[in-house]
């Protein structure tokens, strides 16, 4: 049996919404709320995240700041959100 990590389905994503995760947060929970939101695992947004800090600096590091001071945090996360979609 094939192991499956991630799986995108349009339906599904339009449900969800972009804010801040709380409990499974590593550095202000923009990459946990992306995760939830895109349906795909924090590890690999986490990733994607630092490898994107690191080639283009000013840019994405920027951007992430911007979305930390701007997404609202859950004020009850929902019951499928722990940060490993």
């Amino acid at each position: 049996m094939e192991k499956v990590f991630w799986r995108i389905e349009m339906s599904d994503t339009s449900s969800r919404p972009l804010r801040r995760g709380v409990s499974s947060a590593y550095c202000y929970g923009v990459c946990a709320g992306l995760a939830y939101c895109w349906m795909l695992p924090s590890v690999l947004i986490h990733i994607l995240c630092a490898l994107l800090i690191t080639i283009t600096f000013p840019l994405v590091f920027f951007i992430y700041i911007g979305l930390w001071l701007t997404l609202p945090k859950w004020d009850i996360e929902p019951d499928d959100f722990n940060g490993d979609h």
